[in-house]
């Protein structure tokens, strides 16, 4: 009889579990986004920032691919071959 009662008990605490996972969920997202700047970047050091951008070269194969235009590549390239 006792067997019973934890099995009939077990499915109803594992509900009441599931149903309160998407409240703390929504917790840890309204505690502010993650890893948003509230100020700009300033000297470090005495030393103010040089650069607004950068241009990291990217290469098919051989081919250094043009970073102000869309370059065709074939649907079937793999990350690697990059």
């Amino acid at each position: 009889m006792k067997s019973k009662k934890c099995v009939g008990f077990l499915p109803w605490l594992l509900l009441c579990a599931l149903s309160l996972t998407p409240f703390f969920a929504q917790a840890v997202r309204s505690s502010g986004a993650w890893q948003e700047l509230t100020e700009q970047t300033a000297a470090i050091n005495g030393t103010p920032p040089q650069a607004d951008s950068v241009t990291i070269p990217v290469y098919q194969g051989s081919v250094q691919l043009r970073s102000d235009a869309a370059n065709p590549v074939d649907y079937s390239a793999k990350p690697s071959q990059f």
